[in-house]
């Protein structure tokens, strides 16, 4: 079985991960290690050289004392106003991650719309309107593959542009169990009561990504704040992955993981 034939939580969970791990590691470099100092010394580099090269007409009229003192002050808040630089680059690499965690969910969502639609194609007849093709593209395009394939194409388009509220209720038309898959039905008591507003929790994050990415604002300031979201975000991919499976009889990736078929990983 193909990649392109399955719902993919399992493989849109590695995604995930990978782009919630690398800011852990430079997380761990930063706090035990010496990457700060690292990139201070790397941006204060090259000063002494332009204070010697400017000198000589900024502070022509000091005494050599004064000059030196005075490029001391210089050097001095140099380094300050980089370190608080430095501090901020952590924050910028959780708040990144987050963009891409939701970006993430978006395509995974998109993918198994993709999939459901080709395993499934007349579920494009309630998902496709008037505007999708006219008689000239039909006339144009001339076989029904490829008729299919530009109208699934709309289809798709149109439900990656929607929002996260837009894409949840698109599988609500479709009769999926979404209330289901936000309680984590098919997950243990655990997870269930971690998130008891799984909805809400989701809609919430996807709001610091837009003040992220439209505000330059920055939400998350620890990588235990973006941790804590990236490992929501894994299960729920994988509760509506399940489900989704489950209400269009199609496999997922999981089921073929715990039967022991790898195959997939191939893809």
């Amino acid at each position: 079985m193909t990649e392109k034939e399955i719902i993919k939580p399992v493989s849109f969970g590695k995604r995930l991960k990978k782009y919630s791990l690398i800011p852990y590691y430079l997380h761990l470099l930063s706090t035990y290690g010496n990457l700060k100092e690292l990139i201070l010394a790397r941006k204060m580099e090259g000063l002494d050289q332009i204070l010697i090269e400017m000198t000589p007409y900024v502070m022509a009229e000091m005494k050599e004392e004064e000059r030196q003192k005075a490029i001391q002050t210089f050097k001095e808040k140099a380094e300050e106003m980089n370190r608080k630089e430095i501090d901020s680059f952590m924050p910028i690499l959780f708040n990144q991650a987050l963009v891409m965690a939701c970006t993430t969910i978006d395509v995974f969502l998109v993918d198994a719309l993709r999939v459901i639609t080709q395993k499934k194609p007349n579920i494009l007849k309630g998902l496709a309107g008037k505007e999708s093709i006219d008689i000239a593209q039909v006339i144009d395009l001339a076989d029904y593959q490829k008729i299919f394939e530009f109208i699934q194409a709309k289809v798709l388009k149109k439900f990656d542009y929607g929002s996260i509220e837009d894409k949840i209720k698109t599988f609500d038309k479709l009769g999926v169990d979404t209330a289901g898959a936000f309680s984590f039905k098919h997950h243990n008591e655990k997870v269930q009561m971690k998130y008891p507003n799984a909805q809400d929790l989701l809609i919430s994050t996807y709001q610091k990504r837009h003040g992220i990415v439209h505000a330059d604002q920055l939400p998350l300031t620890t990588y235990k704040e973006l941790e804590e979201i990236t490992t929501f975000y894994d299960n729920l991919m994988l509760s509506f992955g399940i489900e989704l499976g489950r209400h269009f009889s199609i496999t997922t990736d999981w089921h073929l993981l715990i039967s022991g078929d790898v195959s997939f990983l191939n893809d």
